[in-house]
């Protein structure tokens, strides 16, 4: 059983993924400590559209719904399941692959 599963209990329907990228200067990671992954951080959000306060990765994630609803697209609810092998603290950034794989 994937950890999927065991969280929302109901199958997988669609997985996706985007690599991680390298950077060399740091700006933008050190304050975030290159942190964007739900499992790694042991968070469970809840979130809606009526109320955009959120904290940390779910941000990544509100924002990009709210770009595809402003397109014209209908959001149904959604379970989504975040995981990542980005080392926390490496300096890595995640948030740009948790978007594009999002989208």
């Amino acid at each position: 059983m994937t950890m999927f599963q065991q969280i929302f209990n109901a199958a997988l329907t669609i997985e996706a993924s985007a690599p991680g990228r390298v950077n060399l200067l740091g700006e933008h990671t050190d304050y975030n400590d290159g942190v964007c992954a739900a499992h790694e951080l042991e968070e469970l959000v809840s979130l809606t559209t009526a109320d955009p306060t959120l904290p940390g990765f779910a941000s990544y994630v509100f924002g990009c719904l709210q770009v595809v609803e402003q397109v014209g697209y209908s959001i149904p609810p959604l379970n989504i399941y975040v995981n990542s092998s980005v080392p926390i603290g490496s300096g890595l950034s995640s948030s740009a692959a948790l978007e594009v794989s999002l989208l």
